[in-house]
């Protein structure tokens, strides 16, 4: 299908029997293979933040590692719509891993998947990983994965140490192992020096302003605060810091009293408003329309489909009987040539729904449709459930990113014997039923039914990192037992 063409061609705009072959999804641009991954919650604060950017800088510049570091700041993603996938797939392919654990990297959910990603490599395929952990403060973490772990640096007794003293310990430790065996060595091939060099030259030619507030470099942010009027004495803090997009954007007037040591009342409560008028300016910028669709609000009784194309026949199935229920059931309208261009043609309609189903077969376990439109999911913070095709080995084939997102998800099974039977069970995942009154006995068949075919999609595979966070239950079930015998 080329780019941009619509998934439905036939009369009946829901008809499978028409639907052209499916696009091959491919990338805008494809960057070049990097070895050493960093997963950290990009919404940290500016000490953390500091922390994570100082690191990867030491990294690239002492340890021979330019050529190697995967850091999202580098390949000047942040604020697009891919950049989650582009973080994930990271995970996926990558052979060493820096993980920044802290309490706020446990409380994000785009992190932990990155982390049962990783996890779930090294359980599946020792030899392809290598995890290096920082415990950058007292998160609590299950024990179950420190046979994953390759090395470690606990920060926990650095407390009170500053942010420079944490990336010294951090990067002497780590860096010698990454670069004896992640380095290619210094080659002619400078691209993330080239990239840089590009940019501060452009910060002479180019308004800051065309850029979001997390790509300005450097010079950038200086720019920014002479159009603003701030002092130069007062600018000289941020340049001798390195102050840039990423680091100004978490900056608080705490930190810049007690780190950048401005002494200004007027600019210590001046700038923190300056930059949220900046970042809220952002969201207007025409890559930013992910942003402005995460506050859509969602249409009761929507449903939103996610499948490979190859699966239109069940999809199509799925989405006449789920109608028939009062339903208002939709899904992708066009696939587009890139990943930009599809999440951008679908966005708009994922927004507005409230409930989605995400089908999983032999060809939808590696989909990138299926992969990215699920990403782009569970960044929206929807609802997400899962319908497995049982009479395949899908869990070997499925994509470690996409298990991590889906197995603490709802799940159920096609594996009945009748169309009725299994529509039945799909239903009650979507909408389960209100409660059921004390005197309402339930058939044991149907009950039956519903605890077989309906649980958590790890519960279904073999073995899964559930919550790392301990390895405690986290829920208790409490409910009247001998219900149906009163």
């Amino acid at each position: 299908m080329k780019g941009g063409a619509s998934a439905r061609t036939s009369d009946d705009p829901h008809a499978p029997q028409n639907t052209p072959k499916p696009a091959r999804m491919t990338q805008s641009s494809k960057p070049r293979r990097k070895t050493v991954f960093i997963s950290y919650n990009t919404e940290c604060d500016y000490l953390e933040r500091k922390f994570v950017s100082d690191v990867a800088l030491s990294f690239k510049n002492e340890y021979s590692l330019e050529n190697d570091i995967w850091f999202d700041l580098y390949e000047h993603c942040l604020c697009t719509s891919s950049w989650m996938s582009l973080r994930l797939e990271n995970a996926e392919k990558c052979k060493g891993a820096v993980i920044i654990l802290s309490n706020s990297y446990m409380d994000n959910r785009q992190c932990m998947n990155e982390m049962k990603t990783l996890l779930e490599r090294s359980r599946d395929h020792p030899k392809s990983i290598r995890i290096y952990l920082v415990f950058y403060e007292a998160a609590e973490l299950s024990t179950a994965i420190n046979e994953h772990i390759a090395g470690r640096v606990d920060l926990r007794s650095y407390e009170a140490a500053n942010v420079s003293e944490k990336v010294f310990v951090t990067a002497g430790t780590l860096g010698p192992q990454l670069e004896k065996r992640f380095s290619k060595g210094s080659t002619s091939d400078k691209g993330t020096e080239t990239e840089d060099a590009v940019d501060e030259n452009e910060a002479e030619s180019l308004a800051y302003k065309s850029r979001p507030l997390l790509r300005w470099t450097v010079n950038d942010v200086q720019n920014w605060l002479h159009s603003r009027g701030v002092p130069g004495f007062h600018m000289d803090a941020f340049l001798e810091r390195g102050i840039d997009g990423f680091l100004l954007a978490s900056l608080k007037e705490d930190e810049l009293a007690e780190q950048l040591l401005i002494d200004s009342k007027h600019v210590i409560k001046k700038v923190p408003e300056l930059v949220q008028d900046r970042m809220k300016l952002d969201l207007d910028l025409k890559e930013a329309w992910h942003y402005q669709l995460r506050n859509t609000k969602e249409k009761p009784s929507t449903i939103y489909l996610v499948f490979d194309p190859k699966d239109i026949a069940v999809a199509y199935n799925i989405q006449k009987y789920l109608q028939s229920k009062g339903f208002i059931v939709t899904y992708h309208q066009k696939l587009g040539s890139s990943r930009e261009e599809f999440l951008l043609a679908n966005g708009p309609i994922i927004a507005q729904c409230a409930n989605f189903l995400v089908l999983i077969s032999q060809s939808g376990a590696t989909s990138p449709f299926v992969y990215n439109e699920t990403v782009f999911i569970e960044w929206m913070e929807r609802r997400i459930s899962t319908v497995l095709m049982r009479d395949s080995n899908v869990e070997a084939k499925m994509r470690p990113g996409l298990k991590a997102i889906l197995q603490d998800k709802p799940a159920a099974t096609l594996d009945m014997t009748t169309f009725a039977e299994d529509m039945e069970v799909v239903q009650y995942l979507i909408a389960p039923a209100n409660p059921i009154p004390s005197n309402v006995v339930l058939q044991q068949d149907y009950v039956y039914m519903l605890t077989e075919n309906i649980k958590f999609l790890a519960d279904f595979f073999e073995s899964s990192f559930g919550d790392l966070n301990s390895s405690l239950p986290s829920v208790f079930i409490s409910y009247h037992w001998d219900v149906q015998v009163s």
